[in-house]
């Protein structure tokens, strides 16, 4: 009998910590699964002789240490539990399980510190070079076009997909997208790439924590680009790095070293984010 006692005892207490841990994991005001990422160095910037932009180039050399990323893009049910509202003006896709878009830079940082005190952790947006070497594959790149294959309409939700029927880049004009209803999909519906990463090439551009500048020739350990003042040439002001394309783009903006920017307070239909954090 007292055996049994012992038994219901330690069966009880069992019980107790599994539900701690349950509830841990499942707490609704953390409820974003991040991805760990393994640093190491990499060659950033678009390596074919014939493809990418000038600010795409030099290739440089980059080396990263360990970090989390979020393993799919900020949706607007994750925002709503944060904020207690939901951007306006959400015609390009609405639900839990959509990324959230119509979110400034600025914006952001008023979520990041919300969900910091919250969670007493330190979420962050992904550096540049954080963002393309995840949307590489890391560790275990495959050297595709696209995050996980040079097959777009696999992995990525872009004008050729995103509507109603399929169009080609050639019919991209934005009177073809409206007619053809081409909107934001639920995250992580199509293929991850090699880190199980979803949606980074297309769905919607994402904000990164660097200011736009010119790539170095010289190498980089965990660079974050902070420019003076006398180097903000934009008439907009600060302008910052957005990537990976969107619903409404042709698939050349999808490419994994294609680069964007943007001012700090601009709001569109086509960018989000994801979250990272340094470990």
């Amino acid at each position: 009998m007292k055996n049994l006692i012992i038994n219901i005892i330690f069966i009880i207490f069992i019980l107790i910590m599994l539900g701690s841990c349950c509830f841990k994991r499942t707490n609704p005001i953390a409820n974003f699964e991040m991805i760990h990422v393994e640093g190491s160095s990499f060659y950033m910037g678009e390596q074919a002789l014939n493809e990418g932009e000038i600010d795409e180039k030099p290739i440089h050399y980059v080396t990263l240490n360990n970090f989390c990323i979020s393993k799919t893009e900020v949706t607007q049910k994750q925002w709503h539990d944060i904020m207690g509202y939901l951007p306006e003006n959400l015609v390009f896709g609405k639900g839990d399980n959509y990324p959230v878009y119509n979110v400034s830079w600025d914006d952001i940082h008023v979520f990041l510190k919300k969900l910091n005190k919250k969670t007493d952790k330190k979420f962050r947006l992904p550096t540049e070079s954080e963002w393309e070497y995840v949307c590489r594959g890391g560790k275990y790149s495959n050297n595709y076009k696209y995050s996980g294959s040079n097959e777009l309409n696999t992995v990525a939700w872009y004008c050729e997909n995103s509507g109603k029927k399929q169009l080609k880049d050639e019919e991209y004009t934005y009177n073809s997208l409206k007619k053809n209803h081409c909107i934001t999909h639920p995250v992580g519906t199509l293929k991850p790439n090699e880190l199980g990463v979803y949606d980074m090439s297309g769905n919607v551009w994402e904000w990164c924590s660097d200011m736009y500048n010119e790539y170095s020739l010289s190498p980089k350990e965990n660079p974050l680009v902070r420019l003076k003042k006398f180097e903000m040439i934009s008439k907009n002001g600060v302008e910052y790095v957005i990537r990976g394309g969107g619903f409404s783009d042709v698939s050349d903006r999808c490419r994994i070293s294609n680069r964007g920017k943007t001012s700090h307070f601009t709001r569109t239909c086509d960018l989000g984010f994801r979250l990272a954090f340094s470990e």
